[in-house]
């Protein structure tokens, strides 16, 4: 199932010898950020600077930040509008405003992206050389019809005191949350900041756009840095000014190790359907009584991988939900259809398993319900996946076999394909994915090999989470 990439805009990594260790996931219902700016003067209100990095999760009109709930004046950034845009209203009253709208199309629900607004309005005449979006380091600008860049001295609102500052919602309406991931995510006041600032270009890969220790950066007055290091307080500023902001519906579970330095897959929800994504995609429900498919938003072609399914939602006598493995080349196939039933896939349903549409149950594999774990381990050296319910492998598997495969289910491996994670929904049922970075509480978090990811149960030797940093390492 091919992405929707962002077009000419530099790619973002995970090869950087600095690490980012946490962000934020914001639900798209309910979550957000909330603050009243302090009544300090802004250091210079006539420059200021908004850095983060994001990973959208749906292509759909939300808010990332709305200050003063859209009374005159009012600042906000919108991503993506309509148009599937970044957009910058920066309103100062009377009419005036000055109105950005990034050029390029950012649909890509797999990669991480960083944003920098850079706002200088001392210069005679304010332009884009003092007015600047850039995203992955690429300036990007262009003002939308009937508005202009602010007069010379014109402040900001971005800084303003003493009005509401929220992050992951519209003020105004409390509404079009933000369904994203959030990282790094500062404000600087009285310093217009360039990409450069935040970031750099790999020196091995000039196109590729990483980022960099920022925490020395003076946020002035009324700037903060959230770093989401913090899971009982999520809101916690650490640029030294100590402007907390108050958790609204986001705990611990909403506390992410998906960042910009170490990518984690997701459910994708460019992938047709009736399912419901939620919990930064990582859960997913339907109603409907029939089936859906869900994918991640990348996978590999070697190597060893696992990953978990927690059901949270299965009516009674429901035996056609499944988690297990599917080719890339045969997603298309698969969207009202259950995993098993197509070549090159394999799922693992409520009391047996199915491959090319046939069940391979010969030696018995256990019925699942409401609150069990199911474990995937996927051998693309070998060709063979391995199902475990609740930490017991089944059919007596051994992931660890190798080419002996006890245990395990054949997967007829092509070379070329690449081979992703996913699960079937059905019937008033509901799943929620861990890829390493869960979206549920653990009872006793256990990281792989390389101290990535955290799952309920041990990845067997060799297995690890897939994840970009483990992706490069072992060259899946």
């Amino acid at each position: 199932m091919p992405l929707i990439l962002p077009g000419n805009v530099a790619t973002a990594t995970a090869a950087t010898t600095y690490s980012v260790d946490n962000s934020c996931m914001f639900n798209g219902v309910d979550t957000y950020l909330s603050r009243t700016t302090s009544s300090a003067t802004p250091t210079l209100a006539t420059k200021a600077t908004l850095s983060f990095w994001i990973k959208t999760l749906s292509p759909t009109n939300q808010y990332i930040t709305y200050t003063n709930g859209g009374t005159s004046p009012y600042f906000y950034m919108q991503f993506p509008d309509s148009n599937g845009k970044l957009v910058i209203l920066d309103y100062i009253g009377g009419g005036s405003s000055t109105d950005i709208v990034g050029t390029f199309v950012l649909r890509d629900p797999s990669a991480w992206m960083h944003v920098v607004y850079s706002y200088d309005s001392t210069p005679s005449t304010p332009s884009s050389s003092s007015i600047k979006i850039f995203i992955n380091g690429v300036q990007t600008t262009a003002l939308t019809g009937g508005s202009a860049y602010a007069a010379q001295n014109t402040a900001t609102k971005l800084t303003a005191a003493s009005v509401a500052h929220p992050i992951g919602v519209h003020a105004n309406t409390s509404a079009q949350f933000l369904n994203a991931y959030l990282a790094e995510y500062m404000v600087v006041d009285g310093q217009a900041l360039n990409a450069d600032s935040f970031g750099e270009f790999d020196s091995d890969s000039p196109t590729i756009w990483k980022p960099i220790d920022i925490s020395g950066i003076t946020v002035g007055n009324q700037g903060y840095y959230l770093d989401f290091k913090d899971s009982s307080n999520l809101g916690n500023d650490v640029g030294g000014n100590d402007f907390d902001f108050t958790s609204n519906n986001i705990d611990a579970t909403n506390q992410a190790t998906d960042t910009p330095t170490n990518n984690f897959p997701t459910l994708n929800p460019l992938y047709k359907n009736a399912v419901v994504y939620s919990e930064g995609n990582l859960g997913a429900t339907i109603s409907a009584s029939s089936f859906e498919s869900g994918i991640t938003t990348f996978g590999a072609s070697t190597s060893k991988w696992y990953c978990e399914f927690k059901i949270t939602a299965q009516a009674s006598g429901v035996t056609r939900n499944s988690a297990g493995v599917i080719a890339d080349t045969e997603a298309d196939g698969m969207a009202d259809a259950e995993l098993g039933y197509s070549a090159n896939s394999v799922g693992y349903a409520s009391g047996a398993v199915h491959k090319n549409s046939a069940q391979q149950s010969a030696g018995g594999w256990n019925t699942y319900t409401t609150n069990d774990i199911i474990s995937v381990a996927m051998d693309l050296d070998n060709g063979f996946v391995y199902f475990a319910k609740n930490g017991t492998w089944e059919n007596s598997g051994d992931p660890t076999s190798g080419a002996t495969g006890t245990g395990g289910v054949a997967l007829d491996i092509t070379s070329g394909y690449t081979y992703l994670f996913g699960n079937t929904v059905y019937a008033n049922s509901a799943f929620q994915c861990n890829f390493g970075n869960p979206p549920y509480s653990l009872s006793s978090a256990v990281s792989d090999a390389n101290d990535y990811g955290n799952f309920e149960y041990a990845p067997p030797s060799g297995y690890l989470a897939l994840c970009t940093k483990n992706l490069g390492s072992d060259g899946g």
